[in-house]
C-alpha cells in the first residue's frame, strides 16, 4: 500500500464494492446497476449487462464459498440477486422481501452468510444462501459493512459509531467436507403434489421440512434413514394457499433449501 496505480474500470459511477476470489479474478459493483469483472488482476474490466428494472445501485458483492460458481449481490430497495453459473445470468432471490437499501453481503464459508442494510437490517443464511432469515437487530441505524473475526465472530458497522458483534459462536457452521448432495423439486410450480428427488453418495439420515416465507416450519414430512443413490419423496401441498414456500432438506453432509411455488 505504499504506492497505488489508478485502474480504468469503464464507468464514472460510484463504485461501492470490489471483491476478488483469487489474485486474477475479481468483480466491481457500482451505482446504476453497473457490474464488471476482471480475469487479469484488474488490468482490464468487462462490463456485465444486468436485466434489472430501474437500474438500482449495487452495493455489495460476494461469492458463496470457494467454488467461484455462486456469486450474490445486494443493493438499493432490497435488491438481492444470485447466479448459479458464475455470473453469466442472474435471478432475483424469490424470498427477498425487504425494501431496505442493502449495503453488504459476505460469506464466512460455504454455508454461513450475512447481509446488512438500512434501518438495522440483518439477514443470515446458514445453508449457503438457500434461505435468508431476517434477524432482530439491536439498532435502527443504517449498517454498511461486515467482517468475520476468525471462525467464531461476525462484526457489522454502521452510522453514528455503531459496531455490532454477533453473540453467537458461528464456528459450528462449517463448510461441506463430504460430497455434496444433489436435490430437486418438481413440478414447480405445483398444484397440490410435490416430488423431491435426492441423490446422496452414501447412506444418510434425511429430514425434510416445509417452510413458509418467514422461515416458520409448517411441517416435518420426513425424518428417516435412506440408502445412497437416488431417493424420491412426496409432499402433499393441496391444503396450502397460493404463494412461495421452501423445502428444507438436511442430511448428514449438507443442508439445502429450495423455493417452491404453490399455484
Amino acid at each position: 500500500g505504499n504506492s497505488w496505480d489508478t485502474l480504468s474500470t469503464g464507468t464514472s459511477e460510484n463504485i461501492n464494492d470490489i471483491y476478488f476470489t483469487d489474485a486474477a479474478n475479481g468483480w466491481i459493483v457500482a451505482d446504476g446497476g453497473y457490474m464488471a469483472f476482471t480475469s487479469d488482476s484488474g488490468s482490464t474490466w468487462t462490463f456485465v449487462a444486468q436485466p434489472m428494472f430501474g437500474f438500482e445501485d449495487i452495493n455489495g458483492f460476494a461469492y458463496q464459498g470457494t467454488s467461484g460458481l455462486s456469486p450474490y449481490f445486494v443493493g438499493t430497495s432490497g435488491l438481492q440477486n444470485y447466479s448459479v453459473n458464475g455470473g453469466v445470468s442472474w435471478s432475483t432471490i424469490p424470498w427477498a422481501t425487504t425494501t431496505n437499501d442493502l449495503h453488504k453481503i459476505r460469506f464466512m464459508n460455504d454455508l454461513s452468510g450475512i447481509i446488512c442494510g438500512d434501518n438495522g437490517h440483518i439477514s443470515r443464511s446458514e445453508d449457503g444462501g438457500g434461505f435468508w432469515f431476517t434477524e432482530t437487530a439491536p439498532t435502527s441505524q443504517d449498517l454498511y459493512d461486515i467482517a468475520f473475526a476468525g471462525d467464531t465472530t461476525a462484526f457489522i458497522c454502521g452510522d453514528s459509531g455503531v459496531v455490532l458483534r454477533s453473540n453467537r459462536d458461528i464456528s459450528s457452521v462449517r463448510p461441506v467436507t463430504g460430497v455434496p448432495i444433489s436435490a430437486n423439486v418438481y413440478p414447480n410450480p405445483n398444484d397440490g403434489q410435490l416430488f423431491i428427488s435426492l441423490r446422496t453418495e452414501a447412506g444418510s439420515n434425511v429430514e425434510i421440512q416445509l417452510l413458509d416465507m418467514t422461515g416458520r416450519v409448517i411441517s416435518t414430512n420426513y425424518n428417516e434413514s435412506v440408502s445412497g443413490g437416488e431417493n424420491r419423496f412426496e409432499i402433499e401441498t393441496e391444503n396450502l394457499a397460493s404463494g412461495i414456500y421452501f423445502v428444507k432438506i438436511q442430511t448428514n453432509e449438507q443442508v439445502v433449501t429450495l423455493p417452491v411455488i404453490r399455484r
